[in-house]
């Protein structure tokens, strides 16, 4: 069988409010979460990309429940596949496995970014700042520890950069989500990539009618 290997764009611009519309379908965590928000925009963004989520697993079969942490703090919902979901201004991606996936998008902006492994990620793969910043949150969150506690490693342990480095690389690669001069993206995924398939939620049509783009 082949590998499983999806990655959902849903455009908050156009869709976030036919997708607030849906919103009693999150579960309680995550309207605690989003009403933590101080701007509503923040808000707004939130949920419109966790019905989103919801809508996009509904399509891989039943689910039920609450999300939760597992042990390695990566996000569950009981009866789902492997996901990971990521937000910047205007678009969120959802990217779906059968085995751990972990994907981060950035729209492009002036950014400081002062952290040695930021610095160092970007000469390993001859790109931007933000861009290795897009990568090393994909790892994190396919690894399912948090960016604080990876950066935390390779920078308090210069030395062993070399050897993640090497283990991780082979799991990253640039997606083709959006216009490059707009976003930048990273997945982390052990599945191939000729198994890999991008796909839009059109939210104004019933979420089975949901397209390859």
């Amino acid at each position: 069988m082949p590998a499983l290997l999806d990655i959902w764009r849903i455009d908050l611009d156009r869709d976030g409010e036919r997708l607030l519309a849906h919103a009693g379908q999150v579960g309680t965590a995550e309207r605690r979460r989003g009403a933590a928000f101080a701007r509503p925009a923040d808000r707004a963004a939130y949920l419109a990309s966790h019905v989103g989520l919801r809508m996009v697993l509904a399509l891989y079969g039943p689910m039920h429940g609450d999300f939760h942490r597992d042990g390695s703090g990566k996000p569950r919902l009981p009866g789902a596949p492997e996901f990971s979901l990521s937000r910047t201004r205007g678009l969120a991606v959802i990217a779906i496995g059968d085995r751990p996936v972990g994907i981060d998008i950035e729209a492009v902006r002036p950014l400081r970014l002062t952290e040695p492994a930021i610095a160092w990620m970007a000469a390993q793969r001859n790109t931007s700042p933000l861009e290795a910043w897009t990568a090393l949150e994909a790892w994190a969150k396919w690894r399912g520890c948090g960016m604080g506690e990876l950066l935390e490693r390779l920078d308090t342990a210069p030395e062993s950069r070399a050897a993640w480095w090497a283990s991780a690389s082979p799991l990253l690669s640039r997606p083709d989500i959006g216009p490059s001069a707009r976003f930048c993206a990273s997945l982390c995924s052990e599945a191939p990539r000729d198994s890999l398939s991008i796909r839009t939620l059109h939210v104004d049509r019933p979420a089975r009618h949901a397209h390859p783009e």
